[in-house]
């Protein structure tokens, strides 16, 4: 007759060293696991994740591009070439930046004050950033630039230079060492003729540290060529290390292009790639200007890792002449009617 009774399993000395073993060799991989995932992620406080989506839809090539309120965040010395007192309000949604994958909503606020003055010839550029780091941190500046007009003429172009201070703060949400701190930037751009142009700029001089983070400095050199509704730009980019990683390199490629019709305002298609060792994206944008109005919109697109899209939208409003290049061919037309008219 076969036994009614179930024996429970015997659980040995042996075998419960087994399982711990077992358990210790779980911890150390989820350790691991969480330890490559923060390291792909850039948590760094400050980064050089541009301004808004113009010069994100050109990849973040924006070093030696000048008359836009965003090259307060590229080169301080492209402020000078300001055409007219203009404002700029951007918000980003970010999920790659150039030092690699992110988590965070970028909000700015510039305005961009024209100085023709005997002493100061430039413009003045002030802006506001807030970054939200998701679950991390919120980053805040108050930065307050100058760039010089015309400082030194050659016999095509000149160069010119600019820089200022910011002022850095960081509160953690997880109770991390919160504070505020000082960093500078400062930039020089060499315009070879009104058509071909060359940047460079260090930003974050100073390194602020906010505990275990840091505001990485950053060096960046870049060329641009301007033509009439069209710009091709590429910039090179050196990052020290911060608590996203090691110092990284980052190459941006950038276009853009204007087209005028005659009674709806003028529209733009942008496009540009950031090929960086931290993360890749290839980025596009439209936008819309009329009556000194522009809007903005571009979407980042990864290459690699994870697969989430950026978005970003911008309002730019330029006070005074609205549009130089289109008031020039509307009296270049009124003209050439004139003339015509005469001949008859």
């Amino acid at each position: 007759m076969q036994s009614q009774f179930v024996h429970a399993p015997v659980i040995t000395y042996s075998g419960v060293k087994a399982i711990i073993r077992a358990m210790r060799s779980a911890r150390m991989l989820l350790t691991v696991l969480l330890t490559l995932a923060i390291a792909s992620t850039s948590y760094a406080a400050f980064e050089d994740s541009g301004f808004g989506p113009r010069d994100i839809a050109m990849g973040g090539a924006f070093c030696a591009v000048s008359d836009d309120p965003g090259v307060i965040a590229y080169n301080p010395a492209a402020l000078g070439q300001a055409s007219a007192l203009e404002t700029s309000m951007s918000y980003l949604r970010q999920f790659h930046i150039p030092s690699g994958e992110s988590d965070r909503d970028s909000t700015r606020a510039a305005v961009v004050v024209p100085l023709r003055q005997e002493i100061l010839n430039g413009a003045l550029g002030f802006d506001l950033r807030y970054d939200r780091r998701t679950a991390i941190a919120g980053d805040r500046a108050l930065s307050i630039m100058y760039g010089t007009r015309g400082l030194k003429e050659t016999e095509r172009g000149g160069i010119d230079f600019g820089g200022g201070f910011k002022i850095l703060t960081t509160s953690f949400e997880s109770g991390g060492k919160a504070g505020t701190h000082l960093a500078l930037d400062l930039g020089t751009l060499y315009r070879f003729s009104e058509r071909y142009a060359v940047g460079a700029s260090l930003l974050n001089f100073g390194s602020p540290k906010f505990g275990n983070d840091r505001a990485p400095l950053a060096f960046k050199v870049g060329v641009a060529e301007q033509m009439r509704g069209i710009i091709f730009a590429a910039d090179f980019t050196k990052r020290e290390s911060s608590q996203s990683g090691d110092g990284q390199h980052t190459m941006a490629l950038g276009f853009e292009r204007w087209w005028a019709t005659a009674r709806s305002g003028q529209y733009a298609l942008r496009s540009g790639m950031s090929l960086g060792e931290g993360s890749r994206t290839w980025n596009w944008g439209l936008g819309w200007r009329a009556l000194g109005a522009r809007i903005d919109y571009a979407m980042t697109v990864p290459m690699t890792g994870i697969a989430r899209f950026g978005h970003g939208a911008s309002l730019s409003v330029r006070f005074g002449r609205a549009d130089p290049e289109g008031e020039y061919e509307k009296l270049l037309s009124q003209e050439l009617r004139y003339r015509r008219q005469l001949g008859e």
